[in-house]
């Protein structure tokens, strides 16, 4: 189904912490999006919701910029996934 147009799997928070991940650096919400898009259908509201409800995992760093925590750069996608189930 899905897999076939390049969508994978996660909820928005695990997508948003794998972009993180493969991207190393702060970004902008618009950023975000435009790379969550590339996996699932989410409105840039829902994003927004997640990063901000999230604080143990993301930080903002500016203004519509945010980051994954320092903590979680070396951690696996199970290792994080394990950790947003927990909260």
């Amino acid at each position: 189904g899905l897999k076939e147009w390049g969508f994978k799997w996660g909820t928005v928070v695990d997508i948003i912490a794998r972009i993180f991940q493969q991207h190393k650096r702060p970004m902008s919400v618009k950023e975000i999006s435009k790379e969550l898009l590339k996996e699932k259908m989410v409105s840039p509201n829902t994003i927004l919701l997640n990063l901000q409800k999230y604080k143990e995992l993301f930080e903002r760093t500016d203004k519509w910029v945010y980051q994954i925590k320092s903590n979680f750069l070396t951690k696996s996608e199970d290792e994080i996934r394990e950790y947003i189930k927990s909260i």
